[in-house]
């Protein structure tokens, strides 16, 4: 029986069409396993560094199908969406797959979860934000919604299959619906969601503050299910830089968003964000306005993103002075991400445990995504149901910010 096994390179979105490749394989009677002779890359290329990863994996698989290692190689994700030319540049690729048809969503294709305890749900594909910097619409097209039914029975087939977690991701979550209900029904969604029955939790991921607003807000301070936690792509906290990256609703907006939140909540929600240095016309003062933005809001979860000119902008930031500011907001970041542990310390939480890791078990708790975000681990005690949820009381930090519990 031919073997496949698939190496996966990018985001959240790519692994569930990842997820259906593996199902379509599957149902053409591959066997799978990370020693198949037939090897399937599902590459990123959204910024220079993940297109110069992707390249780096298919040259090392290349080299091993010229020894022999291995048969096959298909290449799929969004390389070969961006560089239409790609069995030009690799002609000893065997198979460039296209993920998705014109139009489509989520393939039609069957669907092989790879996860445990959570499930990514994706809601929307493309994005019809113009970002100045981004080239996502231009490789994933424009915002394309599934109905909402459609999401609803899915969701409820992975509760009813043990998942304890739902994931709701896309390009632009918050604008999940304005192509086929003509307005944002993301709440909608939400409300919905609300309603079916099981112990699970919802999470919600990249969602642009302009498209939270005080009713949303509400739906996740009274719902029992969604997640006190929200990754928001901020991207800046200066309007000089907001208006020249063309993010909807500039700085009023962010700010808005993260008054909402800290207003309703204080400390008790944790906010996840991406934000950009050295984008070509941030100044020293629009640098400290980003730094004295992070800190102001307590932003828990930060990941730090040096500017790379994917649409020929002109760049105007020297290297050095971009690297010295990615450094000091990394230092930055990290203080607040280390400050926003310490607080859990000695608390009782709630944790999603759903793997064993040598004598612990492992886990996360509300305020943290999987793959991105820290862990939870506690010794093992009695057998217990994995994936599910236990009170776990925090008794200290690693060195990386994951922490320690005990089950109670």
């Amino acid at each position: 029986m031919r073997k496949f096994k698939i190496v996966f390179l990018g985001c959240p979105k790519n692994f569930v069409d990842t997820e259906h490749l593996c199902g379509f394989l599957l149902e053409k009677g591959f066997e799978y396993g990370d020693d198949g002779d037939h090897v399937f890359i599902q590459t990123c290329a959204f910024i220079k560094p993940a297109i110069e990863e992707s390249t780096k994996v298919i040259k090392e698989y290349i080299n091993k199908k010229k020894k022999g290692e291995i048969k096959f190689i298909g290449v799929g994700g969004c390389l070969p969406l961006r560089f239409k030319n790609i069995k030009k540049i690799f002609p000893e690729i065997d198979l460039v797959i296209k993920n998705l048809k014109k139009d489509e969503i989520i393939p039609s294709t069957p669907r092989f979860l790879l996860t445990k305890g959570f499930c990514y749900v994706k809601i929307s594909e493309g994005c019809n934000e113009r970002c100045s910097f981004c080239v996502i619409p231009c490789i994933r097209g424009n915002l394309r919604s599934r109905e909402i039914d459609d999401i609803l029975s899915e969701i409820k087939f992975l509760i009813n299959n043990g998942f304890k977690e739902i994931i709701l991701i896309s390009q632009s979550t918050g604008q999940y619906g304005i192509d086929i209900y003509k307005k944002p029904y993301f709440k909608n969604l939400l409300k919905k969601i609300e309603k079916i029955n099981g112990d699970f939790w919802v999470r919600m991921m990249y969602m642009h503050p302009a498209d939270i607003d005080e009713e949303i807000v509400k739906i996740i301070k009274n719902s029992e299910k969604i997640v006190k936690y929200m990754d928001i792509p901020i991207q800046h906290f200066s309007e000089n830089v907001l208006k020249e990256m063309r993010r909807r609703g500039g700085k009023k907006k962010v700010l808005n968003a993260l008054e909402m939140i800290r207003n309703n909540f204080s400390d008790d929600f944790y906010i996840r964000t991406e934000v950009m240095v050295g984008f070509p016309s941030e100044t020293d003062r629009d640098f400290e306005e980003l730094l004295n933005g992070l800190k102001y809001y307590k932003i828990n979860r930060i990941a730090i993103f040096k500017y790379y000119d994917e649409k020929n902008l002109k760049q105007k930031i020297p290297e050095k002075i971009l690297s010295e500011r990615f450094e000091e907001a990394q230092k930055v970041a990290m203080e607040l991400m280390r400050e926003s542990q310490k607080r859990l310390l000695n608390k009782r939480l709630k944790v999603l445990i759903n793997e064993k890791d040598g004598k612990f078990y492992k886990g996360r708790t509300e305020f943290d995504a999987p793959e991105i975000d820290f862990e939870v681990y506690a010794k093992k005690i009695n057998k217990i149901e994995i994936p599910n949820f236990y009170t776990l009381k925090i008794k200290n930090m690693k060195r990386n910010f994951d922490l320690l519990g005990e089950i109670c």
